[in-house]
């Protein structure tokens, strides 16, 4: 092989053609296993030996494939979900005001709640109408209904077999839900300055 060329796979069609357009090139070809019949099957090319200049402008030319499209979406949409749960944290850290000793306390409730904000989460978090600070005060109070006080055993104890159901619209629910939130308010009075 001559010094300063390169082995490019087959794969990236658009790479690919470019480089085998260019006049230098060598072939790398791979035959294929001998069929039951004990006949030898037909080559088949596995990738181009080509000058490393030719690749590197052929790679430059080339659009991006669809393969390398879909990664970089990934990544930005990883990026985006990154700031989205940065800025809820921070949001959530605001609206908490904990008292200084406490603030540990605030920081594990900002951590678990700004889980909120991940794609995909259908929680207020994602709920990108409203404004930050209204996520963060929404998943902050959720986070610690369900974590600080007894809503989630007082919905299980009503939907227990034999008892009439529970619904969102129904006033056993709604009494649930009242005495969750004078609960949550209670713990915000207990912790704030």
């Amino acid at each position: 092989m001559p010094d300063g060329w390169v082995f490019v796979p087959k794969g990236d069609p658009a790479v690919t053609r470019r480089v085998r357009s260019s006049a230098e090139r060598w072939w790398l070809v791979e035959e294929r296993p001998k069929l039951s019949s004990g006949a030898w099957g037909k080559p088949v090319a596995v990738g181009t030996y080509a000058p490393k200049g030719d690749v590197k402008a052929a790679m430059r030319a080339a659009p991006k494939s669809a393969k390398a499209k879909k990664v970089s979406a990934s990544m930005a949409r990883d990026r985006r979900q990154d700031r989205d749960i940065d800025e809820l944290r921070d949001a959530i850290i605001n609206f908490l005001h904990f008292d200084p000793e406490h603030a540990e306390l605030a920081m594990r409730i900002a951590e678990q709640a700004s889980d909120a904000a991940k794609i995909g989460s259908g929680r207020v978090g994602r709920a990108g109408s409203q404004p930050v600070e209204a996520r963060a005060e929404l998943a902050a109070r959720a986070h610690i209904r369900h974590a600080h006080t007894d809503y989630d055993a007082a919905l299980d104890a009503a939907r227990r077999p034999g008892a009439r159901q529970v619904t969102r619209t129904s006033q056993k629910y709604a009494r649930i839900r009242t005495a969750a939130q004078r609960q949550v308010d209670a713990f915000l009075r207990a912790h704030r300055p």
